[in-house]
């Protein structure tokens, strides 16, 4: 697991920041997860804002039982 900080919130806000861009990050907070697959990283979950504090999503996007 990584944690990333997109920036003070000006920095946050233009279009071009690198995580809006490179990453599709548009809310936050989000958490994504991105795996492995076929030889290539690919995002397989993502939770966006509110969504976060849903448990049982939450533990599905991170792996737990």
């Amino acid at each position: 697991m990584a944690f990333f900080e997109v920036g003070q919130r000006p920095e946050w806000k233009v279009a071009t920041n690198v995580f809006r861009t490179k990453w599709n990050v548009h809310n936050v907070p989000t958490i994504v997860r991105y795996q492995r697959l076929v030889g290539e990283i690919k995002e397989t979950g993502r939770l966006v804002e509110a969504e976060i504090l849903d448990e049982k999503r939450l533990k599905e996007l991170i792996g737990e039982d």
